[in-house]
Formats: C-alpha cells, sequence, structure tokens
C-alpha cells in the first residue's frame, strides 16, 4: 500500500484511514491513498481499494458506500472521501480469468 500526505499535520490519521478501509470484508485492501488537509479540521481522502474478481459491480458500489461510511466515523476529520475499485488479479496466477480485466455489470 502506497500512502501519500500532503502535510505533517495528517500524517496521524493516515493509519488510522487505512485501518478503517482494510477492516472489513469490503475490500481486500487499499492502493494509494491520498489524505490532504482541506482546512485544520477537515481531511479529503482519495485512493483505490482492491475488490475480488467475482464482485458485481453494484456490490462494489454498495460496499464503497459502507467503507467511506466508516472510515468517516472512525475519522471525524475525513468530510470529502473519493475512492475508486480496482479488480485484483493474483500476479503468480499464470492464466488470468476475464473477470480479472472486465468488471461484470450483471449477474
Amino acid at each position: 500500500m502506497d500512502a501519500q500526505v500532503s502535510d505533517h499535520a495528517a500524517q496521524d490519521d493516515v493509519p488510522k484511514v487505512i485501518e478503517a478501509i482494510e477492516r472489513g470484508p469490503e475490500v481486500q485492501k487499499a492502493l494509494r491513498i491520498m489524505v490532504v488537509p482541506i482546512s485544520p479540521d477537515r481531511l479529503l481522502v482519495s485512493g483505490e481499494v482492491t475488490v475480488p474478481l467475482d464482485k458485481p459491480l453494484s456490490s462494489i458500489a454498495r460496499d464503497l458506500d459502507v467503507v467511506e461510511g466508516r472510515v468517516r466515523h472512525e475519522v471525524p476529520k475525513v468530510h470529502e472521501m473519493f475512492l475508486s475499485a480496482r479488480v485484483y488479479s493474483d500476479p503468480d496466477q499464470a492464466d488470468p480469468p476475464t473477470e480479472a480485466f472486465v468488471v461484470r455489470s450483471i449477474d
């Protein structure tokens, strides 16, 4: 996981944000998380999270809402949050399935 912090003041909040993102079953892990203070008591969080190959698009959208709610609850300074999902494909797998490249929208 790569975390970028634009200001020293936000560094204490980064581990809390990442832990809140990764705590539940909704996503596999956080990728490229950026935490930006937009005022002394407000943070903007953006980044990518990985999701399993077989997760339908409608479920991903609901899961991102759950993750964002959990982060805002546990780190109240987070006011703006933008997460996108990336389908995770095991790099050690020789022949990844089509779902590694295409997210299904209909089950």
